[in-house]
């Protein structure tokens, strides 16, 4: 990550406990799983606010922070516009 804040490592260690949400976690950035995206993507288009979303898996900007939420909304939302489902 060229930015931001670093994971501590028990933010890094919360996250390793959510195997149906969190795909790994590596070199200061968090892989989600796919059904986890997919999820999040279709909940945000249904209206929902990316941090209820993340908020109700557990991982609240309380954990990562509002811009790590922001972003990957944004970044899926992209990915899915590019290459629909």
């Amino acid at each position: 990550m060229t930015s931001g804040k670093k994971l501590d490592r028990e933010t890094v260690d919360y996250l390793r406990t959510l195997p149906e949400i969190v795909r790994r976690v590596q070199g200061g950035r968090i892989y989600y799983t796919n059904s986890f995206r997919t999820q999040a993507t279709a909940r945000y288009a249904m209206g929902d606010r990316p941090v209820d979303i993340f908020r109700d898996n557990g991982i609240g900007p309380e954990v990562i922070g509002y811009k790590r939420i922001e972003r990957c909304i944004a970044r899926w939302k992209e990915t899915r516009t590019n290459y629909p489902q």
